[in-house]
């Protein structure tokens, strides 16, 4: 079934715990109008590097950018908690 984890498939741990290898981070902000807006974040690991972005420096300047995760939250915490999801969900299978 979609969705399932089979216990039988081989266990691979993320090379980042903190981004689970996507490079991105996404996460949550109130906006000045006052309602939640998913906000992006790059990570610190080489896959984050790919989401680059700082619109001041481009040909045609902007304010928009993709900050760094350290600079938005503690990536420290993102990984443990990250960590403990993904030991939960694979403690049991095969090859752990």
């Amino acid at each position: 079934m979609k969705g399932m984890i089979d216990k039988k498939e081989k266990v691979k741990a993320p090379n980042c715990f903190i981004c689970m290898d996507t490079g991105i981070i996404i996460y949550p902000e109130l906006t000045q109008f006052g309602y939640m807006a998913d906000k992006v974040a790059r990570c610190t690991c080489p896959k984050g590097n790919q989401y680059i972005y700082e619109g001041k420096d481009c040909k045609q300047k902007s304010i928009y950018r993709i900050p760094l995760i350290t600079e938005i939250m503690d990536p420290v915490e993102i990984a443990r908690n990250n960590y403990k999801e993904w030991y939960e969900r694979n403690k049991n299978r095969e090859g752990f």
